[in-house]
């Protein structure tokens, strides 16, 4: 699977392009849809095209953005590129790379548990046995771009114990008793208090 590194302030992008470039591999890079490894200690302009290219190749944003383009663009044009084509991101559910992804990263259990189903059902909605069901489909991908906004502070181990760790900010409960085994959706209350404390923990540890 894709290895996504910290950054360098050595790196020769300009620091607002660099910020969103991140942002955008590790949404993407969480969702399964990087075929290769993304070094963001040194990545360019060819590195963020290649990543926006194995994006679009799924079929994601193919029709609103060309990243063949964005080497003549400035980088303020760059910038709004890359945010429409990591907003596109949010709004697209593909479990047919985030299952492989995450169970890569997290393990069964814990994906068993977040979205509510069984672990044979995982490995039959994994394997394509199984069409997976919209809402389930919606509680992994909003699963896919909380581990991505962690991949910004922690490693692997980091993020999977992040989902079970308790935190006073969620009342002494981690974010796996407060949503595990029961059916809710992304833009339930709790769902949406776990997300954005995901992301502004990363935001914060200057990622």
């Amino acid at each position: 699977m894709p290895s996504i590194q910290s950054h360098s302030t050595a790196n020769p992008l300009d620091h607002r392009v660099l910020a969103v470039a991140i942002e955008f591999i590790l949404k993407a890079d969480s969702m399964g849809l990087l075929a290769e490894p993304v070094d963001t200690v040194h990545l360019d302009i060819e590195g963020i095209i290649r990543a926006a290219k194995a994006v679009t190749e799924w079929d994601i944003g193919r029709r609103i953005v060309n990243p063949e383009r964005w080497r003549d663009y400035a980088a303020n044009d760059l910038c709004v590129k890359l945010k429409q084509l990591s907003e596109i991101l949010e709004e697209s559910t593909h479990p047919e790379t985030e299952w492989q992804r995450l169970r890569a990263l997290l393990t069964d259990d814990l994906i068993a548990k977040m979205t509510a189903v069984s672990e044979q059902s995982i490995r039959r909605y994994a394997s394509g046995e199984r069409p997976t069901p919209d809402e389930v489909a919606a509680r992994l991908h909003w699963l896919a771009l909380t581990a991505g906004d962690l991949q910004g502070a922690y490693n692997d181990d980091g993020v999977r114990n992040w989902f079970q760790r308790p935190r006073k900010s969620f009342g002494e409960r981690s974010p796996l008793v407060i949503l595990g085994g029961r059916s809710w959706t992304p833009s339930d209350d709790d769902a949406l208090r776990i997300r954005k404390f995901a992301r502004d923990l990363t935001e914060s540890m200057g990622t």
